[in-house]
């Protein structure tokens, strides 16, 4: 929602950010930042003096989110809000940290953009759990891959998700001619049934391996 106000933002009013716990910036319609709160200057090191009047995609994004820094903004200068946008922020002892912005226009009393109010949120943590879930799974997904036995997994359906090199040579069939399929693809179709069923009773068992 589009929010109007009567007259300018007076330096006063801009405390009124301070109380807010998430990051706050102020831009004005040329981009440069005219305010920003406390938590803005914990996170990046950064004192309110040491960014007025300069743009936040000239020393605050990384070089290769420069460009799409600057687009973001004139994308928010026209529009009424935006979705929230992941960007990487260096901070001034070099650290990066990852924060979801969303931003609105505020209006002058003819209706004009005045300044566009920037609301971040860090969300370092939990992209770096991101990072370190993939990179996991990547190493999983490799080490599954060159096994000498077959591995194979099946979902819910009892179709073929995890297909390994050693099934492969095991089976003949190569990964992309069965994934997704169903299991019964590997087996002979005299035991198709009775295998389902000890799928089936195997998931719902207490015991959930066999040596």
């Amino acid at each position: 929602m589009v929010v109007t106000r009567v007259g300018t933002l007076a330096v006063g009013e801009f405390q009124a950010f301070e109380a807010v716990g998430a990051l706050v910036v102020v831009l004005d319609v040329n981009g440069h930042i005219v305010h920003w709160n406390r938590p803005c200057s914990a996170l990046t090191g950064y004192s309110v003096e040491d960014v007025c009047g300069r743009y936040i995609w000239d020393f605050l994004l990384v070089p290769e989110e420069a460009e799409s820094g600057r687009a973001a903004f004139v994308h928010a200068r026209a529009a009424d809000h935006s979705d929230p946008v992941l960007t990487c922020w260096v901070t001034k002892s070099g650290e990066r940290r990852w924060l979801a912005w969303s931003s609105q226009p505020l209006l002058d009393p003819e209706g004009q953009v005045q300044y566009i109010i920037g609301t971040g949120v860090d969300q370092t943590e939990s992209k770096r759990m991101q990072e370190v879930l993939r990179a996991s799974e990547a190493r999983f997904s490799g080490l599954i891959s060159i096994a000498s036995e077959a591995i194979i997994s099946i979902n819910e359906d009892q179709r073929i998700v995890i297909y390994n090199e050693g099934a492969e040579r095991i089976f003949g069939w190569k990964r992309e001619e069965v994934l997704g399929r169903p299991l019964d693809v590997l087996l002979p179709a005299r035991i198709h049934q009775s295998h389902r069923q000890h799928v089936v009773d195997f998931a719902t068992a207490k015991e959930k391996s066999r040596k």
